[in-house]
């Protein structure tokens, strides 16, 4: 009995979880903004193409709202010493974010690192300093 359950346990070990199974994703065009020569966007990218039928990748640094408009979700990548802290030591240069204005932006929207810190600082949302 023992031998059977042990057999039951490392099989179900190494089934895919329903959320790692592509076919059971909806087929989404997902864009994916952030530093595409790092070892951590090659790793995102990579991960998003295994999930989802289409997946276009962007450098944040060049990347512009116009860019991101066919996609269903934008998956946004942004280290916070590129975004506010690179801001704060360079205020006389212009501002990037790849998602643009705030009454512009309509798509839905993950974020990951600082992302969200940096685009609701760009975008002067409450709780961004303190």
């Amino acid at each position: 009995m023992r031998r059977f359950a042990l057999v039951v346990a490392a099989a179900a070990l190494t089934l895919p979880l329903p959320a790692q199974d592509r076919a059971a994703n909806p087929p989404l065009h997902v864009a994916f903004v952030g530093d595409l020569q790092t070892e951590r966007g090659k790793d995102f990218v990579a991960f998003l193409q295994k999930q989802f039928a289409r997946v276009d990748t962007f450098e944040r640094a060049d990347c512009t709202p116009e860019r991101l408009r066919t996609a269903d979700v934008v998956v946004l990548d942004w280290q916070q010493q590129d975004g506010l802290l690179h801001w704060f030591d360079h205020r006389d240069e212009p501002r990037h974010n790849p998602l643009g204005e705030l009454l512009r932006w309509d798509r839905p929207t993950v974020l990951i690192g600082s992302a969200g810190l940096n685009v609701a600082a760009d975008w002067g949302l409450p709780g961004t300093q303190g």
